[in-house]
Order: C-alpha cells, then sequence, then structure tokens
C-alpha cells in the first residue's frame, strides 16, 4: 500500500508517499520508516505536495507509480501528473527528461501536463488511474477548472500510451462528467476502472469534505 503523509495536520496533500505491508489484504499493515518517494526540490514541478494515484507493473516485471504533484502547496499552483520506476517496490526513481535540464524540470518531468488551451483542465490534472492492457497503457484522469464564481468544476479525461511515458490525450475529452448540484458536490476525483467481462466500471469520489462514492458503466466494445 502507498499512501500520502504529512508530519502537521493539514488539509490538503503533504509532501511523502510512504509504503505499508501486509500478508493479507485486511492486515495488520506495518508501515515503512521512512517515506520512499518524496517532493522534489524547491523550484521544482513537484515541490509542493505529491500523492499516488496508480500502481502498475510493466512487462520487465519493473513497477511504476503514477502519482499527482504541484510546485506549491495545496490548494495553490498547477498540479500535473508524473510517474516514478521501481524493481523492488522500496526504492523509485523518478521519469527525469535529459533534455530538459534547467527548474522546474532539473530533477524531474510530469508525463501529462495541464493544457492551457483545453477549458475543461486549465487549472491542473487531480489524480489518475492507469491501467495497463494487451493494447497498452490506458489512462483516466480528472480535470480541473475553476470558474467565475471560484466553483471547483472536475470532470476525467482519457488517455492512451505505448509506453507509459508518452501520452495521447482522447479527442473527446472530458469523457465523464456529473451535472452540477446544488450543494456542491460539482466535481468527481480519484477515477477507478475495473474491467469484467464486457463491462467497464468507473469509480469515483464524488464531494468535498463529506464525500460519496459513484459508479458509472459503460460496454467494453471489441475492435
Amino acid at each position: 500500500m502507498y499512501f500520502n503523509a504529512n508530519e502537521i495536520a493539514y488539509y490538503g496533500p503533504g509532501p511523502d508517499i510512504g509504503l505499508a505491508t501486509a500478508k493479507e489484504p485486511s492486515g495488520p499493515w506495518m508501515k515503512s520508516e521512512m517515506p520512499v518517494l518524496n517532493v522534489g526540490s524547491k523550484g521544482e514541478w513537484d515541490a509542493g505536495y505529491i500523492f499516488p494515484t496508480s500502481v502498475v507493473m510493466n512487462a520487465d516485471g519493473n513497477l511504476m507509480i503514477y502519482y499527482t504533484a504541484c510546485s506549491e502547496k495545496f490548494p495553490s499552483g498547477l498540479s500535473n501528473i508524473g510517474v516514478a520506476f521501481s524493481k523492488d517496490g522500496i526504492h523509485w526513481k523518478k521519469h527525469n527528461d535529459s533534455a530538459t535540464t534547467r527548474h522546474p524540470y532539473s530533477e524531474s518531468d510530469p508525463i501529462l501536463k495541464t493544457e492551457k488551451g483545453l477549458a475543461w483542465e486549465k487549472d491542473g490534472l487531480w489524480s489518475c488511474h492507469v491501467l495497463r492492457t494487451e493494447k497498452g497503457f490506458e489512462m483516466y484522469y480528472g480535470g480541473e477548472r475553476i470558474d467565475k464564481l471560484e466553483n471547483d468544476n472536475i470532470e476525467f479525461g482519457y488517455a492512451f500510451s505505448n509506453d507509459g511515458i508518452h501520452w495521447v490525450r482522447h479527442e473527446a475529452n472530458p469523457v465523464f462528467s456529473i451535472r452540477k448540484r446544488s450543494d456542491g458536490r460539482n466535481f468527481c476525483e480519484f477515477p477507478s476502472v475495473c474491467l469484467a467481462d464486457s463491462m467497464a466500471f468507473l469509480y469515483y469520489d464524488n464531494g468535498s469534505i463529506d464525500g460519496e462514492i459513484g459508479v458509472a458503466t459503460a460496454e467494453i466494445k471489441s475492435q
């Protein structure tokens, strides 16, 4: 189990990712003494906070952990999505493009960045779920848009990748959203997709502090 942690009580994600292990899903869980992944240095794109959202095993048996991170502390700044690699699940190395050598990408690089030209995700990318299938890697991610009334709107987009690093957004994004509700629960976050036979199940968190868990379904069409 990978989890986000903070040394002091704070509303929002903290600067570290921890690891806990158990012989059974029901526990007991033993936490590692030290974080396994931290925020970047001052001035880096992931210097503010970092939290895990999806772990995938690659074809070579190595692990890939996808995370959301931001250069500033929550709730400021634009959040993006990054990935790190590990052979043992304990020692991780963030993806780092050798072509980018200056801040904010001197230490590592996001694999999916906020697109200003896409109105529905112009204010940040918030959480994702990655699946490795026979076709490649598929990602469902949250795009954030804050309107003139300071309402926070988050919808889900879809992206595809052959290697889990370089992604192409679907032209029909966003692929899922919920209608604005009078109680303020007008956004969905933390998508989690399960495939069963000919159906896909999309689970998501809906709401703010007192959130709910929703589910959406879609038929998987054969190609």
